[in-house]
This record gives C-alpha cells, sequence and structure tokens, in this order.
C-alpha cells in the first residue's frame, strides 16, 4: 500500500514525490538568491568604482592647484623684484632689478592615465586639452628660468671688477669698449626675461580658468563639487 504525506493537511504527496518537491524548491530558492545577490553586488561594486573615480578626480584638483602655486611663486618673485625700481644699468631694462630664481630642473606632476580616462570619461576634454597646454608652458618656464640663472651668472663674469656694493647691489666702472662688448648678452637677457614674463601671465590665467572649469565638470559628473578652491587674488597676481 502506498502512503501519503501532508504539509500542514493543505498538499498531499507520496514520499518520492516529497523528496522531487524539496529537491526543486531549494532549487528555486537558489536561484532566487543568486538573482537578487547580483544588483546587490552590481551596486557595491558601482559605488566603489564611484568612490575611485571621486579619489581620482580629487587627485586633478591637487595636480591643477600645485601647478597653480609653483607659477605664482615664480611670478611673485618677478614682480616683487621689478617693484624695487632702484637706478640700475643698462637703463630702462628689467634684467637687473630681477635676480636668477632657484628652481628644481624637473617636470611638473603630469596626469596619468587613469586621470586623462576620468576627464575623457565625464566629458572634459576641453579642460584635458588645456591642462596639457598649461604643463608644457611651465616647463618652459622651467627651462627658461635656469638658463636665464646661467645667462646672468655668465654676464657678470664679463662685468669688470665692482669699485662698491651695498647688500648684493655691485657698482661697476664700464668702459665704452665694455660696454659694446657685454650689450648682447644684456639684450639676450632681456628678451629671455620679457619671454618668462609673457609665458607666467599666459599661464596663470590659463591655470585659474582650469580651477573654474574643473569644479563645473566634477560637479556635473559626480553630482557635486569634489574640493572647493578659493583664489586669493593679490597673492595670485604677486600684489
Amino acid at each position: 500500500m502506498a502512503q501519503e504525506y501532508t504539509l500542514l493537511g493543505l498538499v498531499g504527496l507520496e514520499p518520492g514525490s516529497w523528496a522531487d518537491w524539496f529537491s526543486g524548491s531549494m532549487s528555486a530558492l537558489a536561484v532566487a538568491v543568486a538573482l537578487s545577490a547580483y544588483p546587490i553586488a552590481n551596486r557595491q561594486k558601482q559605488k566603489a568604482d564611484r568612490q575611485r573615480d571621486a579619489e581620482i578626480g580629487r587627485g586633478i584638483g591637487w595636480k591643477v592647484l600645485t601647478l597653480l602655486n609653483q607659477n605664482a611663486d615664480i611670478d611673485r618673485h618677478i614682480k616683487g623684484s621689478l617693484a624695487i625700481r632702484e637706478p640700475m644699468y643698462p637703463p630702462n631694462m628689467k634684467f637687473p632689478l630681477v635676480r636668477p630664481l632657484g628652481v628644481p630642473d624637473r617636470k611638473p606632476q603630469e596626469l596619468n592615465q587613469s586621470e586623462t580616462d576620468l576627464l575623457l570619461k565625464s566629458q572634459s576634454a576641453e579642460l584635458l586639452i588645456e591642462l596639457e597646454l598649461c604643463f608644457g608652458r611651465y616647463s618652459s618656464i622651467i627651462f627658461a628660468m635656469n638658463e636665464y640663472k646661467a645667462r646672468h651668472e655668465a654676464l657678470y663674469e664679463l662685468m669688470p671688477q665692482p669699485v662698491a656694493n651695498q647688500g648684493m647691489t655691485f657698482t661697476h666702472r664700464i668702459r665704452p669698449e665694455e660696454a659694446a662688448r657685454i650689450k648682447p648678452y644684456t639684450l639676450m637677457l632681456e628678451a629671455l626675461l620679457d619671454s618668462m614674463i609673457a609665458l607666467l601671465a599666459e599661464n596663470m590665467a590659463k591655470l585659474q580658468s582650469c580651477l573654474k572649469q574643473y569644479n563645473l565638470d566634477m560637479a556635473r559628473h559626480f553630482g557635486k563639487p569634489l574640493m572647493s578652491f578659493e583664489i586669493d587674488t593679490e597673492v595670485a597676481q604677486g600684489a
């Protein structure tokens, strides 16, 4: 005789059918758990990716701010030197007022591949292009300052012995033939200084615009700004 078992008096099945029913139910439950776990794991991965992108985004902002500060350091040195306005020789030239500034002969920290990918993903191609130009201009400024230092030292090696000095200001008595000999060096120094001043002015303006664009692009991509910046215009302009 076959026996029949019931579940709470609701379902009646033979013993073999109960095993099949239980096995099928567990399989269905396992599939349901697996399906429900996928969106949870996917949301966790998306959250982790978002956090990683935010960290990369903050790294971009820090590099832009650092580059702006490095430009501002050189800009303040030059503008502060020119503000002295002491009588110098040759007259109407700026280079005698501006002493060479020692700067590291190394490239700034440019954007890495992850930072480049994030700017492209956040539809910030214009910002990426402008930042690459800013890094390039700063490398040119560093090269020019080191060249200015070398030429500055070479010029003063051609000068006759000073007849007097006050602090770091030396007085030389120059004969006409000596003035003619050093004139080409003074013209090259002045031209080099003018090019640095122009590059610094352009790079300072572009980097300040990049900071503003960075905030707008990151706020659009992440829904909120990643970092907040406040530019001290007096310091940035070397006032």
